[in-house]
């Protein structure tokens, strides 16, 4: 399909940019909708800039991003559009002759050849991903990649605006370049959900004689799940000495991608409590001075085999390709990391909250969960009881 799309845009490359090639092209409605959305990403990124520097450096505010990316960006057109309202826009297109046109056209801008499946970008850094008729092309059964990747893209709480053929029912149809697919809206804010995304607004405009167009606009949720929601059996196993092995062969890993910018690296979770039954994953524990600085331990980490499955504010989580060993990154000296220590310790040297935190994981486990956030979220009573045990045999608050 993508080869396809290439060279069918590529044989046409002048035409579709005589024709559709400059904003006069653009409809009203178009231009409006695409701007607003352009003006609330600068506008949270300017919040949190200002919010930050009131709070200082060491308050650890929650960071925004008025870099975008145009992604199918053709002849540039839209790209120069968002830089118009103050945004830091990048353009990439699979289509080599669109990008040596834009980047003759806006010298000032950047534009890549690149894939919607595989943006050249690092992972949580962008504040918005504009698709803008960018999809029509891809296969109910290749589009959910692309969306997949701009999640990944997107820091917690971008946004993404799609816009696409509208119909009743989801369906290929005789486009002038190649073959494109109408969505009903709900189907594709599904779709959307299912990625990882809350759909904050859809528009729809339906003319006589034209094809019905719509967009949706969208959002990560400050929990970003990398991939959606998954539905994972959950099954309890009885303590097994191997675990330890396991912890320290991958805390070794760490070590050796990160070296001193890992801070702290420990084994939490059940399976670090000798005599525990736990569900078979190995929870470590990585601490750096900064967790939104992704750059300084995130590729190192997914150079060193593990993959992003969660990104929150002050918080992300990796996992081996297995789904069979966790990673909990925090910021060095955050209360979470202490929660964690002290929660193991308390396992490991009283019995009867050993046993009681036991009896209520299969408890819960034998009910049905729709991913392992909700089974872990269940645990939230029992927890907050025996950290409140262990702080008092601690002789703290």
């Amino acid at each position: 399909m993508i080869d396809d799309v290439s060279r069918a845009y590529s044989d046409r490359a002048a035409e579709y940019t005589a024709r559709f090639g400059s904003m006069d092209a653009v409809h009203p409605s178009d231009r409006e909708i695409v701007g607003t959305w352009a003006d609330a990403i600068a506008a949270r990124d300017a919040g949190a800039r200002a919010a930050g520097a009131a709070a200082g450096p060491a308050a650890g505010v929650a960071s925004a991003s008025r870099d975008v990316v145009d992604a199918g960006s053709g002849p540039g057109q839209w790209t120069a559009f968002l830089a118009s309202r103050g945004l830091s826009a990048r353009g990439i297109d699979l289509v080599p002759s669109f990008v040596d046109r834009a980047r003759a056209e806006y010298p000032g801008l950047r534009f890549d050849v690149g894939r919607l499946e595989s943006l050249p970008v690092p992972a949580g850094t962008l504040g918005g991903v504009l698709a803008w008729y960018s999809l029509i092309h891809h296969r109910p059964d290749t589009i959910d990649a692309a969306l997949r990747e701009f999640g990944r893209a997107l820091g917690p709480g971008g946004a993404l605006l799609v816009g696409f053929f509208e119909g009743p029912v989801l369906e290929e149809f005789a486009h002038a370049v190649l073959p494109a697919y109408r969505w009903p809206v709900d189907e594709l804010a599904e779709r959307l959900t299912t990625a990882g995304f809350e759909v904050v607004e859809t528009h729809a405009r339906r003319t006589a004689g034209e094809r019905s167009q719509a967009a949706i606009s969208a959002r990560l949720g400050e929990l970003q799940l990398v991939g959606g929601r998954e539905k994972r059996e959950l099954v309890l196993e009885d303590y097994d000495e191997a675990w330890a092995t396991s912890a320290a062969e991958h805390r070794h890993r760490i070590r050796t991608a990160l070296g001193d910018t890992a801070r702290l690296v420990e084994h939490i979770g059940s399976t670090s409590v000798p005599g525990l039954a736990a569900k078979p994953i190995i929870d470590l524990l990585v601490t750096v001075d900064d967790v939104s600085d992704e750059g300084r331990y995130l590729d190192a980490l997914i150079g060193a085999g593990y993959e992003l499955r969660v990104r929150e504010p002050g918080h992300r989580m990796l996992r081996s390709p297995a789904r069979d060993v966790h990673l909990h990154v925090w910021p060095d000296g955050d209360a979470a990391v202490e929660n964690y220590l002290l929660f193991r310790d308390r396992l490991r040297s009283d019995a009867a909250d050993r046993a009681l935190y036991e009896s209520t994981k299969r408890s819960l486990i034998a009910r049905d969960w729709a991913d392992m956030n909700e089974y872990a979220d269940a645990k939230t009573a029992v927890v907050t009881a025996i950290l409140a045990r262990a702080r008092a045999a601690r002789g703290g608050s």
